[in-house]
């Protein structure tokens, strides 16, 4: 199965070539933290949309309102589509050296978020209908505690206090990390399936994969 007429023409004539990729049964995402490196190889099915290092290309001026308390200049590492059984699913992957409430709450969420916007209007000029949205999350150290071990539950609220409804004050590690979801508020709450990949190190390189075939 091909992409849509419609699709085709806004990938050649609307999006610049440099900012994608297309069509390739595998990619080799790379990251690059003060704590090591990250090496991911996914493999999805051959009509699909690759967002590679999206964080860093995703630089130019854009209609978002970006401030430090609603993070939308946060973005995840990667971005894929791919069309699979007359669907679209977007996959937003967030390489990571370890993970815990903290970095769920004020950098992974807010970065899910921050790109399930900009991937639905990058979607909408492209004329994809997103059907299915997953995120994936690489990690080497799992540094989670449960909120009732917490001495400041507090810091499970999402930092995000005006123009959005606060979100419900979850456990982050029971209700979302065990459970391989992600309330996402965005303005409505919506409910994602988020999946863990544990990396693990070869050669001073944190590698892991992904296959969505």
């Amino acid at each position: 199965m091909i992409p849509s007429e419609r699709t085709m023409y806004a990938l050649d004539h609307f999006i610049r070539p440099s900012y994608f990729r297309r069509g390739e049964r595998g990619y080799r995402l790379m990251e690059k933290e003060q704590n090591g490196a990250g090496e991911l190889v996914v493999t999805v099915p051959q009509t699909n949309i690759c967002i590679q290092n999206f964080d860093k290309v995703e630089k130019e001026t854009s209609f978002f309102w970006e401030t430090e308390e609603n993070k939308l200049a946060q973005k995840v590492d990667h971005c894929l589509f791919y069309y699979d059984d007359r669907t679209w699913t977007l996959v937003l992957i967030e390489m990571k050296t370890s993970v815990g409430a903290r970095t769920w709450l004020q950098s992974i969420k807010p970065k899910i978020r921050s790109s399930i916007l900009r991937m639905r209007a990058f979607a909408a000029v492209c004329g994809i209908h997103v059907d299915r949205i997953e995120a994936y999350t690489t990690y080497a150290i799992d540094k989670f505690q449960p909120a009732q071990t917490t001495t400041s539950p507090i810091a499970y609220r999402m930092p995000i206090r005006k123009r959005i409804p606060q979100e419900r004050c979850r456990d982050p590690y029971q209700d979302e990390w065990l459970r391989d979801r992600a309330y996402i508020n965005l303005g409505e709450e919506i409910v994602i399936t988020h999946h863990r990949v544990q990396m693990v190190k070869q050669d001073d390189v944190l590698t892991g994969r992904i296959d969505s075939t």
